[in-house]
């Protein structure tokens, strides 16, 4: 019913029209996941002979499912860069957003199940004197950025997320440390003070170091040392792996003595 977004059964000469009444249809309404406006309805029909008591559960499975793939193809998509100068995306458009207002969208998207306002604050400001207010009303100012994309109780992106830190999280997660250093473009939100977001900054350079040790994918590290002289443990694994009369083995170490 269309009129009170129920599903409902009519069996037989309960149709309307007598040309029917051999018919029994179950229905169930298709209804948008954001306006709540009903966009039209599931109707699976069948003889009475073969009248099923599952028939609505069949019609209100199929509406499920399309409300589903609506959810999907509504969804708002955002995207964080968090390596070198950090970025958001909204749909597409670069959000002005403060550093704060960036380390809390980062906190949320490494956490997808949400955090209640007490684990976010302690998560953003850890043992600083910074007011729950003071909070509040950061997520109230996100919330009309986002276009309603964050919800509450627990905080939580109700946007499609996505992120170079978590994909480089993934391609570690795999294995593939020829993805993970390509993604890697900097350090991760170097100037942040989160005491969650340096612990897991300082653990994901532990696993990329870790990875880097373990590699012999020699042409990986260069290209990697290349943007990033700095890089000691990657310029200490290529000293290990390359020959002595390589040409870069004398420059390398070198720059090694120098670290």
């Amino acid at each position: 019913d269309s009129t009170t977004q129920q599903s409902s059964c009519v069996f037989s000469n309960e149709h309307y029209m007598e040309s029917v009444h051999d018919w029994v249809c179950y229905a169930a309404p298709v209804i948008d996941p954001y306006s709540k406006q009903v966009l039209g309805v599931v109707d699976l029909s069948t003889t009475w002979k073969n009248h099923n008591t599952l028939g609505v559960l069949a019609a209100e499975r199929c509406a499920s499912i399309i409300q589903t793939a609506l959810i999907e193809q509504q969804r708002q998509r955002l995207y964080i860069r968090a390596f070198a100068s950090p970025q958001v995306m909204f749909n597409n458009k670069s959000l002005v957003l403060t550093p704060r207002q960036i380390e809390i969208l980062a906190i949320l998207a490494l956490c997808p199940n949400g955090l209640n306002l007490e684990n976010l604050h302690q998560a953003l400001y850890g043992e600083r004197k910074v007011s729950v207010g003071t909070l509040k009303a950061e997520m109230s100012q996100l919330r009309d950025i986002l276009g309603g994309m964050l919800g509450s109780r627990p905080y939580r992106l109700l946007a499609n997320v996505e992120a170079d830190f978590l994909y480089v999280e993934q391609a570690l997660d795999s294995g593939y440390i020829a993805s993970a250093l390509q993604l890697y473009k900097g350090i991760f939100l170097s100037k942040t003070e989160s005491p969650f977001l340096c612990a897991w900054r300082d653990c994901l350079e532990s696993r990329l170091s870790d990875m880097i040790f373990k590699t012999k994918e020699i042409d990986v590290l260069l290209k990697h040392v290349a943007h990033f002289p700095e890089a000691i443990d990657a310029v200490e694994r290529l000293i290990e792996l390359l020959p002595l009369d390589h040409p870069a083995h004398q420059s390398l170490s070198k720059f090694s003595d120098m670290s």
